[in-house]
């Protein structure tokens, strides 16, 4: 592994049914080798043993481990950013009133995450990685603004949908939601014994969006306009 950074990104290539699972293969492999053995310890004998190919299966999806480890992560966001959009589009999911609505909604939410505890690990590593390699820290910044701005936006649009609007910046809020988030997690997987999946989420959450959000005196409930 070196210490120079995910490399520039190159001009996507066409992607076929048989390359998509290659990489997809390529993918899921890699998290369990990152996960196992960390980012010095990877190498991409270990991953192409894993996912059955070549070094040449390798380099035709990537340049380095370090690109590979940035996607992994990549498909990571975009798996959470599907998951969370597909619950908070749902019709029936923020139909009430009050308090209830946002409870219900968390409680959905993350009763729909996939709790897997390599990806804990791989994240860890990689915001380890991030913090000492400063090409690096520009890339997973990058990585972590496209999923923020983006998360911001299935936010802001199941808000209005509950019939409240933010007092807060939406971005703001997104930003302690997050970091929340993350936090949980490391107690969670830290303190498995006492701190069950969700629990410190659906304890502060609720009273969060409560907090940074109001009735909307605009249009209804259920409306995006």
């Amino acid at each position: 592994m070196t210490s120079a950074g995910p490399e520039p990104r190159s001009k996507p290539k066409r992607v076929t049914r048989r390359r998509a699972e290659t990489r997809r293969r390529l993918l899921e492999a890699a998290l369990d080798v990152f996960a196992e053995r960390g980012l010095r310890g990877a190498s991409i004998e270990e991953v192409c043993d894993r996912a059955g190919y070549t070094r040449g299966a390798f380099y035709s999806n990537f340049r380095t481990l370090d690109e590979l480890l940035l996607a992994v992560a990549d498909d990571r966001c975009e798996q959470v950013l599907e998951r969370v959009g597909e619950i908070l589009t749902d019709p029936g999911l923020l139909e009430g009133d009050g308090d209830a609505v946002l409870e219900k909604a968390v409680d959905t939410v993350l009763s729909a995450m996939n709790d897997d505890r390599r990806w804990w690990l791989v994240g860890t590593e990689l915001i380890l990685h991030a913090a000492r390699d400063p090409r690096a820290a520009v890339e997973l910044r990058r990585q972590r603004d496209r999923f923020t701005e983006q998360l911001i936006a299935l936010i802001v649009k199941a808000v209005r949908r509950a019939g409240r609007t933010f007092v807060t910046p939406p971005e703001d809020v997104v930003r302690v939601i997050v970091a929340l988030y993350d936090g949980a997690l490391v107690q969670r997987h830290l303190e498995p014994d006492a701190v069950a999946p969700g629990q410190v989420e659906r304890l502060a959450l609720p009273v969060l969006l409560r907090r940074f959000t109001r009735p909307s005196a605009g249009p209804s409930a259920g409306s995006d306009e």
